[in-house]
């Protein structure tokens, strides 16, 4: 009986890549971490997610038998992964460790990476549309121009962390920990960060119309140049943090903050202090 050629090919992929014995590789950091991949036949001795292929891409054919290898019970550690360009799409890689990997232009759109560890790796240019990154750790690591629409980041941990240039509207980062991290020139209107922990963090020329930061706490945080038409400060504890308008200044022209900042009664205080730094910034305006 003559076989499917698609069907052929699909066992001689699964064949070729999930047979272990063979990788090369070697953990810079558990010496005793052994690839579960096979090595790619090609002289270099690595298998299709250490080969640094980097102008070619990671197809949905071979993500789905790495991620069946997983399933089996093996660790989830993805150390080093360079796989450009990856289709991600709906896969589950919750509780996954990963460590230097490269997945830059990669589609992780509606995939879930619930309590996953994200250290030291690049996402660059990456999709993360309605991704669910709930509890998710993530340690210097770079999303800059990722599209993180309507992501789930509640309960995650980023730090030393670049999110540049990157999409976040109407992202729910409620109940997380920020620290370190560069949100510049970010759009992230309607994100909700409500009851978040923000310190030394740079949200400098951001877009932050209709943002919800109630209740979060600010400490060291930069907001020149932002746009905070409609952002809810409400309960928010705010402390040695930059609202000076830079750019507006360079510009002869404030940037817009109708409704931008609006305290309970536990937070007139702040409220007082922050009113009178824009009032002094508004008269320097004129």
């Amino acid at each position: 009986m003559r076989k499917d050629p698609v069907e052929s090919g699909q066992q001689e992929l699964s064949e070729n890549l999930l047979k272990g014995g063979g990788c090369s590789y070697r953990h810079p950091v558990y010496s005793d971490y052994k690839c579960p991949f096979r090595a790619n036949g090609d002289g270099s001795g690595m298998c299709s997610v250490h080969a640094h292929e980097r102008d070619k891409d990671f197809p949905a054919e071979k993500v789905r038998m790495v991620l069946e290898h997983f399933t089996e019970g093996v660790g989830r550690q993805a150390p080093e992964w360079d796989l450009y360009n990856a289709d991600f799409e709906s896969a589950d890689l919750s509780n996954f460790e990963f460590f230097r990997c490269k997945l830059n232009s990669s589609d992780l759109s509606w995939s879930m990476l619930l309590n996953s560890a994200v250290v030291f790796c690049s996402f660059d240019n990456s999709d993360f549309t309605h991704a669910r990154l709930k509890g998710m750790k993530c340690v210097r690591s770079f999303f800059a121009k990722a599209n993180l629409c309507a992501s789930s980041l509640e309960m995650a941990t980023l730090k030393d962390s670049n999110f540049s240039n990157a999409r976040l509207r109407a992202a729910d980062i409620r109940l997380a920990r920020i620290s370190n991290c560069n949100f510049s020139e970010c759009d992230a209107d309607r994100a909700v960060i409500s009851s978040t922990s923000l310190k030394y963090t740079d949200f400098v020329g951001a877009s932050l119309r209709e943002a919800d930061f109630r209740y979060s706490y600010l400490a060291g945080v930069d907001f020149s140049g932002c746009d905070l038409t409609n952002a809810d400060f409400t309960g928010a504890m705010v402390a040695q943090n930059n609202l000076q308008r830079r750019a507006a200044r360079r510009h002869k022209r404030p940037y817009p903050l109708t409704s931008a900042f609006a305290f309970d009664r536990q937070r007139r205080g702040v409220a007082i202090s922050l009113i009178s730094r824009l009032a002094a910034f508004c008269t320097y305006s004129v």
